[in-house]
């Protein structure tokens, strides 16, 4: 939603005014993505991985902004959700793991208010038709589901760093 940010948070600020609560998710990517924080009541971030060569190799995506427009989300945004889709080959291995635990401890320290929260997903294949109707190649297609052992290894590497992870298997 933030490719259309400026518009988007015309309409956030009106469904505001009129009481309504408004919720985005995003990958937190575009440069836009900032100047929707404290526009919309409800933020979720999905991350996936923070080493840029996976994320180019496994699913054509750029993620250099991605680190810090978290930061900013974490700093910023009352309500923020940051949702980790387990992904075999992408975010299982021990490495990948402590990497995005380090990260979640930072955000939370990054946080006013109240603690991070963190949920990890199983990852799906939802999103194929989608890529198919835009012509582009989707790079997840023939990873195999992670299992529900993983994401609850995931969640206990999370809980030992005092964060606190809901998770859905």
């Amino acid at each position: 939603p933030t490719l259309q940010a400026e518009e988007l948070a015309k309409c956030c600020m009106l469904l505001k005014k009129e009481g309504v609560h408004s919720a985005i998710e995003s990958n937190a990517s575009t440069l836009a993505f900032q100047s929707m924080i404290g526009k919309v009541d409800l933020l979720y971030a999905d991350l996936k991985t923070l080493d840029c060569s996976i994320a180019r190799e496994r699913m054509a995506a750029d993620i250099s902004n991605v680190a810090e427009n978290l930061k900013y989300a974490a700093a910023h945004q009352t309500e923020f959700i940051l949702r980790i889709p387990v992904v075999r080959d992408v975010n299982t291995q021990e490495s990948a793991q402590q990497q995005l635990v380090s990260f979640c401890k930072q955000l939370n320290r990054l946080r006013p208010d109240k603690p991070l929260e963190v949920e990890l997903l199983r990852q799906h294949h939802l999103g194929a038709p989608k890529y198919e109707a835009l012509g582009s190649d989707y790079k997840l297609l023939n990873t195999q589901v992670s299992s529900g052992k993983d994401i609850l290894n995931f969640a206990e590497k999370l809980r030992c760093a005092g964060i606190a992870a809901r998770y859905f298997i």
